[in-house]
């Protein structure tokens, strides 16, 4: 899609989402950007929301890795 085709359909009031099907994120970040692509804006989440959120994503992902090389050094020992 050219750029003249995504500025027309913007203009014409059009919502241009990119298909979640085939991207490999964990599930709550996917759900924190279809939050973030709501039509009401005040049903999106505030920068500071997004910020937390985010961070909160982070810190569980970093347990999930220190916990998998701490199970995996337990089953080899």
């Amino acid at each position: 899609m050219s750029i003249e085709e995504i500025q027309s359909k913007l203009i014409a009031g059009h919502r241009i989402r990119p298909e979640m099907r085939d991207i490999k994120l964990p599930q709550n970040v996917l759900k924190l950007m279809k939050r973030c692509w709501r039509t009401d804006v005040s049903e999106r989440p505030t920068m500071n929301g997004i910020w937390l959120e985010l961070r909160e994503i982070r810190n569980s992902l970093i347990f999930k890795q220190q916990y998998a090389k701490f199970n995996f050094q337990q089953r080899t020992i």
